[in-house]
């Protein structure tokens, strides 16, 4: 299937939004770790488990911030800056609002547990009452550098990078320059919070034969084989720690191109159905709410105390939070359609 162009995006890569789901899948089993306390200790469930959720799914996020920086510029030849300014402006809606208003409702569910519940308040609310710098700072950061909603750490640095990307333009834009960005990168082990997938995204949008490769059955199939050795390598500790960073790279830009070549096939057999395709960001967004306590919930039902009862409790895990957000996306959808479009930047 060939590229389809569409208005704003400066076109769209075949399969896209079944990527998008793919990984909007990847973050659901992410937050769906059960590993916690005493269960660590169960065996083979536990290193299962930490492979997928914790190793392996570690490539998820960065391939977020790697198709938000593929799009943000592509089809733009020269940037200016009423381009700059139009980017802005688009971004205010479909990023900008709905970070506020999840982190808006993500802080009244943080006062409520902590006034009635018994849950921390993390600063915002304790015994002395309420403090509205620490309120306000919990939009930033509330703990341990997470937002209210802390899934949406990923939706605030991407907001940043947004607003210094003509940086990241200028850098991706010569094959020389970003090629000392990469070494740079790998030379002091910092990926700048996710700002150096951004940039190799705009790099991809700025040499689309690169995309053409990676999205290649061969070499998809083949970067899946190295995605899961090397999750299981780094889980088990078997890589030297002077190429933890090169060996970082290489992880999540398999994980990239298997992702990419997977929704390149089933986008080219079938559409993602509207519904589905309309509530990758609500479903990210809505699941950092409850996804704890669910599994927590779920954890304690199942009573686990082996393998077996850990990896269906795992599995139950990702199927209910998935549902649940699914629901609750349909639900606003049905009762407050003007509220969804809003929540979901206008998606």
């Amino acid at each position: 299937m060939k590229d389809v162009k569409a208005a704003g995006d400066g076109g769209r890569l075949a399969g896209v939004d079944f990527a998008r789901l793919l990984l909007m899948l990847g973050v659901i089993v992410i937050h769906s770790n059960v590993c916690d306390g005493a269960l660590a200790n169960i065996e083979p469930g536990a290193t299962i488990v930490s492979v997928i959720s914790g190793t392996m799914m570690r490539a998820i996020v960065p391939c977020f911030f790697v198709l938000s920086g593929f799009f943000i510029y592509r089809g733009v030849g020269r940037l200016t800056p009423s381009a700059y300014v139009g980017k802005l402006r688009s971004r205010v809606a479909t990023l900008l609002v709905p970070y506020l208003l999840w982190n808006l409702i993500a802080s009244c569910l943080l006062i409520v547990k902590a006034r009635w519940l018994g849950y921390p308040g993390f600063g915002v609310i304790d015994a002395e009452g309420f403090h509205p710098l620490a309120y306000l700072g919990g939009f930033w950061s509330v703990y341990d550098g997470y937002p209210f909603d802390f899934v949406l750490w990923f939706l605030r640095n991407l907001i940043v990078f947004v607003v210094v990307s003509p940086l990241f333009y200028i850098v991706a834009r010569y094959r020389w320059m970003f090629a000392i960005y990469v070494a740079c990168t790998l030379l002091f082990d910092n990926f700048a919070e996710g700002g150096f997938w951004f940039c190799l995204g705009i790099f991809l949008s700025f040499n689309p034969s690169i995309v053409e490769v990676l999205k290649r059955r061969a070499v998809g199939s083949l970067a899946f084989v190295v995605w899961v050795a090397l999750s299981v390598a780094m889980e088990h500790g078997d890589m030297p720690d002077c190429a933890d960073s090169v060996i970082r790279l290489v992880h999540h830009v398999a994980a990239f191109s298997a992702v990419l070549t997977l929704g390149e096939v089933l986008g080219s057999r079938w559409r993602v159905p509207a519904l589905l395709g309309s509530s990758v960001f609500f479903v990210y967004a809505f699941h950092g709410l409850y996804n704890g306590l669910l599994r927590e919930t779920i954890v304690k039902v199942f009573a686990v105390s082996d393998t077996a009862g850990m990896l269906a409790a795992y599995v139950t895990t990702i199927v209910a939070i998935t549902l649940t957000a699914l629901a609750g996306y349909w639900l606003c959808l049905k009762v407050l359609p003007g509220v969804a479009r809003v929540l979901t930047g206008s998606r």
